[in-house]
């Protein structure tokens, strides 16, 4: 019986294979799969302009939260500052004084070193970045 039935389905591949009808099956899905890939390629031609004006949205958001991330860093690093400074005139008993306020002076000193250097290199970039999206447009 399962040979009766092998036969039968080898039968039905070569009936199907001389009449051409899996050929022309193979050619319906090929032309398909073009059609999609075509479709596709159109869809993403349409809208690659707009994606393009989304990322220099988001890109502008993101500098926009930059700067507030530094303005949050600065703010916490000036409330250390601070924060040191009183400790320091608080311990005016203290023997080590003269060694805190040198230690706190450097400190300070070498944070708003480090802010200028960061603030510095931040504007250099991002104006090298508002120069780049320009020369790209024109």
């Amino acid at each position: 019986m399962k040979r009766l039935l092998e036969f039968g389905k080898k039968a039905m591949f070569y009936v199907r294979v001389l009449s051409g009808y899996e050929e022309r099956r193979i050619r319906s899905y090929r032309l398909q799969l073009e059609q999609r890939l075509r479709s596709e390629g159109d869809i993403n031609e349409y809208f690659k302009p707009i994606d393009k004006e989304v990322g220099v949205l988001m890109d502008m958001q993101m500098e926009k939260e930059k700067a507030k991330m530094e303005m949050m860093g600065s703010m916490y690093k000036q409330a250390l500052i601070e924060k040191a400074e009183t400790q320091a005139a608080g311990d005016v008993n203290s023997a080590n004084q003269t060694n805190m306020e040198t230690m706190s002076a450097m400190f300070k000193q070498a944070l708003l070193e480090k802010a200028e250097a960061e603030v510095a290199a931040e504007m250099k970039k991002s104006q090298k970045e508002q120069n780049l999206p320009l020369s790209k447009q024109g």
